[in-house]
Order: C-alpha cells, then structure tokens, then sequence
C-alpha cells in the first residue's frame, strides 16, 4: 500500500510515456524548525509505512520484517525528536493514546492514523479522514502543529542499509502542509541502525 500511494501521489498516474517521480529523493533533504516549533505542544504521528528497497534493487531479506521494522521506525524517530529537539513539547504515541483513553467518544485510534498520504509532495493539505482525526487530537491536547513521518524507504544491500525518512510539518488546526522534508541517513550494518542515523539527522545537534 505504502508503494503504491507514493507512486500516485507524486506521478503515477501520469501517461505511461511519463516516469513516476521517485517521493524519496524528489523531496529536498531538510531539518525540522525547532526554534519555531520550540515551547508548543507538537504532535509526532506513526510513520505511515516501510519501503524495502527498490525496483532496481529489491530487499527480500527484509521482506518478511515490515511490522518488526515499522515498530523500530516509530520508536528510534521518537527518541531522536526528544533527545535533538528538547525544547519542543513533544506527543509521541503514548501520549496520544493517554489522550484517546480520556476521550473515548471522540474514537481516535493513534495508532491506526493514515499518515502514509502526505507521500507526495504536491498534496498541501492533510486529506481526511487523517485531518478530522488530527483536529480532534490537536483539541483535546493543546497540539498547535504535527510532525507527521509519511514512511521511510529503507535502500542498499546486506550490511550497508540506508534509510530516509519522509517528514511533513502540518497546521494541525487548518490542516496546511507547512514544510516537507527528507532525511537521509549514512550506510549502516543494519536495518535499524540505518534509520537511527536518518532520525537523528531530522533536527541540528552537536550530537552527530
């Protein structure tokens, strides 16, 4: 699904003479704007998908581990934000849930948000159902922006991964793509370790 909602997103649906434009490397590389999003609460929604590899070069020894990969992608962007990013408020997952639990009429499964949409670069504004979810769960925690991580491809071979987060800035009360911006990691052993180095590259820090 994550593939196949890039590619239509960003061209696929072009005239087959027309090739689709790549999402991953037609997004400019970029870092998150802490001094603006500094001292507000900021929403950090689930990353929409994983891509393994290409079609000029598939990955099947990833393959079988998108779940597994797709927890670790949520969780190494998590730490990073919240070690580089300290002066932001951020609302990871556990605390949307906590948000979700003491507002059960509202319905909002976190979790469940379909965030691999904002793909493409020309879309400026948070499609429902994900906008009506992202109001709701702006409301309810005094969120004035969300950080939105549409997926991450994961490219290379064996023992030199690399990873690239695709990252959209989002009005999370009018819904209006503010920013989108890639961050692309350096070749890493491992699968994880790869997207490691692509998160901690989204915000500056002495750190890296």
């Amino acid at each position: 699904m994550m593939t196949s909602l890039a590619l239509s997103a960003c061209g696929g649906r072009h005239s087959s003479r027309t090739a689709p434009i790549d999402p991953f490397t037609a997004i400019e590389v970029g870092q998150l704007p802490v001094g603006t999003l500094g001292g507000t609460n900021v929403l950090l929604l689930t990353v929409g998908g994983v891509v393994v590899g290409d079609s000029a070069q598939p990955i099947p020894e990833l393959e079988g581990r998108r779940s597994a990969l797709l927890a670790s992608a949520n969780l190494l962007l998590d730490s990073a934000v919240r070690r580089d990013g300290r002066e932001v408020h951020w609302m990871g997952l556990e605390e949307q849930r906590r948000a979700a639990r003491r507002n059960p009429t509202l319905g909002l499964e976190p979790d469940r948000f379909a965030t691999s949409y904002l793909i493409g670069s020309r879309i400026d504004k948070v499609p429902d159902p994900l906008f009506a979810q992202l109001r709701s769960l702006a409301a309810v925690t005094s969120a004035r922006y969300a950080v939105v991580p549409a997926g991450v491809r994961i490219t290379g071979t064996d023992g030199a991964y690399v990873a690239s987060y695709v990252v959209a800035i989002a009005d999370a009360r009018t819904g209006a793509v503010i920013l989108r911006i890639r961050a692309t990691g350096h070749s890493s052993p491992s699968a994880e370790a790869a997207m490691a180095s692509a998160a901690a590259l989204l915000i500056a820090s002495p750190l890296h």
